[in-house]
């Protein structure tokens, strides 16, 4: 069996002759609820399981709106379904709770025994707890949904009560037992600002420990590099949402403005589950952009343009104009205008800026590669690899992910966040410490709101739809020892002023 994506490019040849068939079998699709890059899976034989499918085409309707999220869902239920085959002679319908013990051995590296069945042909490598748990999830989320269709009787999990507290009320919830206890949040790393600027400087921008540059780096992009590992640490997104920025939608700053921080409107064609959001893009970022841009961006499309590179493109989406707003799309003989913060990522790197139809002039997207073409997210996460082996050949033991950036950002922006919040509960006169002995007064609302607001405040930032997700940054954050020894130092200042004593600190 195989794992297939729709793909509306292909189906429609680029949508470069719209004919009345095609458009008419275009129409039928979407009316059947089958959406561009929706995937779905065929048996070996080639057959349609049409019940199966189904399930890929309604999950927009069940809360999974992320084609990238589709993807994990098809393999997921993919690996599943190839092991029910191979190593229990079933399939995905006849799974039951014993086929989920066998399939959490395989997968989590349980010695399995086969009884009479053949050795599996493919290898079902094993997975950490948070792997296993998205597993649980995906399957949990099928075998509900199959149930709720009637197409089986039982599902194969087993679930507990438990009790989930929403804001002031209390809900009670299914806990699906095959969740593992030991995926635990807290193996989450991130950088020390140190730690970052040495990746950086030495790893991404070539340089030496002592600031020199090296002269045996190798490595071209640097500028490139450098900014967008500072978009990602200072902003805290997602690496598609970052790869994902348009030169249209840049905010414009000015060298003389005192703004420090300008908002920035992330698309929701771009984000999770497509919920945009604002964030702050600092004037240093958006400097270190307009530097890039300037010089190896134009470089880039300079040597594109010299080439014919854009010319000899196989695929590619035309865009006349562009306003505040909107962009002017050709597609065959026909023009379209298309709202820019609903195109999503697959679309937006083959957006071109064209001089007349047919003729492609740069990308819309703003990191190019060294051959002017729209950079890949899976290209980041190499410069990243290559930039930390560059680290540790120097003695510095990093291995950087830019999703490690995200985490930074978290980490370090709760820290501070909670240090404004102490300033503000704690201010050097005692006089609100004395306020929250008395749970009336104001001063008790603000403590306990101490946590509370920091953290919705980075919910917020991140993008995650439950601060529950938001709230793993917290352990790390009071293991911060210098955020403790700021808190205890404002906490002992406020209560000798309070009792009327001097501060030894003078």
């Amino acid at each position: 069996m195989e794992l297939f994506y729709t793909d509306y490019w292909a189906l429609t040849g680029g949508y470069k002759d719209l004919d009345s068939h095609t458009t008419r079998m275009v129409k039928a699709l979407q009316r059947a609820g089958i959406a561009d890059h929706m995937p779905f899976i065929l048996e070996a034989d080639g057959s349609y399981d049409a019940r199966l499918n189904q399930f890929f085409r309604e999950l927009p309707l069940n809360g999974v709106r992320s084609p990238k999220s589709w993807r994990s869902y098809a393999l997921d239920l993919l690996t599943w379904m190839r092991f029910l085959v191979q190593c229990r002679g079933k399939t995905i319908w006849d799974g039951d709770h014993d086929d989920l013990v066998a399939f959490h051995g395989a997968r989590r590296g349980v010695t399995m025994p086969l009884g009479n069945l053949p050795e599996p042909s493919v290898d079902f490598a094993q997975i950490d707890a948070s792997s296993w748990n998205r597993c649980v999830a995906a399957l949990d989320k099928f075998y509900r949904w199959a149930q709720a269709k009637a197409y089986i009787r039982e599902v194969p999990f087993t679930y507990r009560q438990g009790q989930r507290r929403q804001g002031e009320v209390t809900e009670t919830i299914q806990r699906n037992e095959a969740l593992e206890r030991a995926a635990r949040h807290g193996d989450m790393r991130f950088l020390s600002m140190d730690d970052y600027l040495r990746f950086r400087e030495i790893g991404l921008r070539g340089h030496l420990p002592d600031g020199r540059d090296d002269p045996a780096f190798r490595g071209r992009n640097g500028a490139r590099n450098a900014a967008f590992a500072e978009l990602l640490v200072t902003t805290g997104i997602r690496l598609e949402e970052a790869n994902s920025f348009l030169m249209i939608e840049l905010p414009t700053f000015s060298l003389q403005s005192s703004e420090k921080n300008y908002p920035f409107s992330l698309a929701p064609g771009i984000t999770k589950g497509e919920k945009g959001r604002t964030i702050r893009l600092p004037k240093r970022v958006l400097q270190l952009l307009q530097q890039y841009q300037q010089i190896e961006r134009d470089s880039a499309t300079a040597r594109a343009q010299q080439k014919g590179t854009y010319q000899a493109l196989s695929r590619s989406i035309g865009v006349m104009s562009t306003k505040r707003h909107t962009c002017i799309i050709q597609l065959g003989n026909k023009r379209i205008s298309r709202q820019i913060d609903r195109i999503p990522p697959s679309e937006r790197c083959l957006l071109y800026h064209c001089a007349a139809p047919g003729t492609l002039i740069e990308p819309l997207a703003l990191w190019l590669t060294e051959q002017g073409l729209p950079m890949k997210t899976d290209s980041w996460e190499a410069i990243f690899a290559q930039a930390s082996v560059r680290c540790r050949q120097f003695g510095f033991d990093l291995e950087v992910t830019p999703h490690m950036l995200r985490h930074t950002f978290a980490v370090h922006m709760l820290a501070m966040l909670i240090e404004e919040q102490i300033g503000a509960l704690f201010p050097s006169s005692g006089e609100e410490l004395g306020a929250i002995s008395d749970p009336s007064t104001a001063g008790a609302a603000a403590y306990r709101r101490l946590a509370g607001d920091p953290l919705r405040t980075l919910q917020r930032l991140l993008g995650h739809a439950s601060i529950t997700s938001t709230m793993i940054y917290l352990s790390n954050v009071m293991e911060a020892q210098k955020l403790v020894d700021n808190a205890i130092h404002r906490y002992a200042t406020a209560l000798s002023a309070l009792l009327g004593e001097e501060d030894s600190d003078g």
